[in-house]
């Protein structure tokens, strides 16, 4: 668990530049969902995509001591969820989205928050 939260943390210190990180994500983009949680973790959330297969949910929160509620994705395709710091108020979060087809394979991405 030590080395996964290491792991996700080197990520986000490593891809703290927005084009950085689009062009992080849009590298899995044919690489299966398994690699992706080798590499980064296990992901905050997996959901079932409405369209098919599943959405791995990636949630970093500027508040280091943070809650994030079980979340879903809509119909645009958000993932609806919300983060609370340790007292109770809502912070900002940045959502990382792998979207994996029936086979497990990575063929979208999707950056939300900050």
């Amino acid at each position: 668990m030590r080395r996964q939260v290491i792991g996700f943390l080197s990520m986000l210190l490593l891809v703290s530049c927005a084009s950085s990180l689009r062009e992080v994500m849009q590298a899995w983009v044919g690489h299966s969902a398994d690699e992706l949680m080798m590499k980064w973790g296990r992901p905050s959330q997996v959901v079932d995509n409405p369209s098919g297969g599943k959405v791995f949910v990636y949630v970093s929160s500027v508040e280091p001591m943070s809650i994030t509620t079980d979340g879903y994705i809509d119909a645009s395709g958000n993932f609806q969820a919300t983060t609370y710091d340790a007292g109770g108020v809502p912070t900002p979060t940045r959502v990382l989205m792998f979207f994996a087809n029936s086979s497990g394979i990575i063929y979208a991405w999707r950056l939300q928050g900050i």
